[in-house]
């Protein structure tokens, strides 16, 4: 049974009568003018709702001149929106969780319009308008037996969603945020194939916000899951097992001969790690989020020698190097280097790059002809608020690290890729969000 019944009330009297008779609400709360304030007594007296109190029950737009503008509010579709807004949020105040039912059959054009939109944006109340059975072409108000007819909100809301809502967030890749839109259309009621797809389009954007969090493993899932449900073998799954698989290089709990397989026959190069996390950069810097992308560069060089070491140079790791994997002619140079707290050696991006050069690693070697200038680059970083310092990195900083640091990085990882795709970009749009993101655009 409906709470609460909402109606805007016009000249006719007749089909707010049997909108009422039909859905036996336990309250009707009307919406009228000064003009039409008589139908009301004349609605109530021919329904007789139990519990009717004028001064709660009856909404009255006013029809004088508002603010020296020549039009009343009743003509003005933005008040009329607006009290009507107000009003839903007073009766769900004072009877939380009410069932409310809109029917906005009568009354002005600016009233019903302002009423309907209200009604559909507010989302927690149902809507209708009475309609007559084979009404006559050429009728140009409701007569005789009529009764209301539920419109469906739900699928104005997935309209909105498609057409206005999802795209622009993409474009910022705010999975997060779409999801949330997403979510409360589904809410609504929708036709089968509609919700079905609404949940699918969930599933990709729960696995891109994970994935865009680095939680690689649940956005594997997701995709998985939601590839086998449209029975096919989407290629996007291919993409996210390289990029595991090469962070996976360096888990000294994984099995080593597979990863050494895995790169053997070239279905990964090894540092499809960096190349997400340099994507991941990109898409905080759309965002404005300059020292998140800074933050993540900073992470991309790290472990880029970090994956090179442990590629090309046996395993060697920045965390624990061990003496017998180094050449003889440095032994004695990073046996120095021991923590004598923690008994082992340890050393940092910098020392990683130095390293790979004394090494003669093409990466180290580059890294030694330019050190002075990555370093400047590398300290904006230790200044800002993620790292050591309070300074804010500007968009010019970010641009300025990501030339320098950023196509230092991009130029190893062309060198490197070899007859593999290139990583691309987040889908930023609903036509690509089914694309995989493995070939350039």
């Amino acid at each position: 049974m409906i709470d609460i019944l909402v109606l805007s009330v016009g000249a006719s009297s007749d089909p707010l009568e049997q909108c009422i008779k039909r859905v036996r609400p336990r309250r009707v709360v009307y919406i009228c003018s000064q003009d039409t304030l008589s139908q009301v007594d004349k609605i109530h007296q021919n329904t007789q709702i139990s519990g009717f109190d004028p001064d709660c029950d009856i909404l009255i737009l006013l029809q004088s001149a508002i603010d020296n503008d020549s039009a009343s509010e009743i003509d003005q579709l933005d008040l009329v929106y607006e009290r009507c807004r107000n009003l839903f949020d007073r009766l769900l105040v004072e009877k939380p969780g009410a069932k409310i039912q809109v029917d906005y059959t009568g009354g002005t054009k600016t009233m019903t319009s302002g009423l309907a939109l209200a009604a559909i944006d507010d989302g927690r109340v149902e809507i209708s308008v009475m309609t007559q059975e084979n009404r006559k072409v050429g009728e140009r108000s409701i007569h005789g037996i009529s009764r209301p007819k539920q419109i469906n909100s739900g699928s104005i809301h997935f309209i909105r969603l498609i057409k206005n809502t999802l795209d622009p967030l993409l474009r910022r890749f705010d999975y997060a945020a779409a999801q949330d839109y997403v979510s409360t259309v589904i809410s609504m009621k929708q036709e089968n194939d509609v919700e079905k797809y609404l949940n699918s389009l969930t599933d990709k954007l729960q696995a891109f916000d994970a994935w865009d969090r680095w939680d690689l493993d649940t956005a594997f899932e997701l995709l998985k899951n939601d590839s086998k449900k449209e029975n096919k073998n989407d290629s996007v799954l291919s993409t996210i097992k390289r990029i595991r698989w090469s962070r996976d290089l360096l888990n000294q709990e994984q099995n080593k001969e597979k990863n050494a397989n895995l790169l053997k026959n070239g279905d990964i190069y090894g540092l499809e790690a960096v190349e997400d996390l340099l994507l991941n950069a990109k898409r905080r810097a759309l965002q404005e989020r300059f020292d998140d992308a800074v933050g993540r560069l900073y992470r991309s060089m790290e472990l880029t020698a970090q994956l090179i070491l442990q590629i090309d140079y046996n395993g060697i790791r920045t965390s624990n190097i061990e003496l017998d994997l180094l050449p003889e002619h440095l032994k004695d140079k990073y046996s120095k280097k021991r923590n004598s707290e923690k008994n082992r050696i340890e050393i940092a991006l910098a020392a990683s790059f130095d390293l790979l050069a004394d090494l003669n690693s093409p990466e180290g070697l580059k890294w030694k002809t330019h050190r002075g200038e990555f370093v400047s680059a590398l300290d904006i970083r230790n200044n800002s608020i993620l790292a050591h310092g309070f300074k804010p990195i500007t968009c010019t900083k970010w641009q300025q690290i990501d030339n320098l640091l950023g196509n230092y990085l991009r130029n190893i990882l062309d060198n490197r890729r070899k007859e593999l795709p290139v990583l691309c970009q987040f889908p930023d749009n609903l036509r690509l969000l089914d694309v995989l993101p493995e070939q350039t655009k």
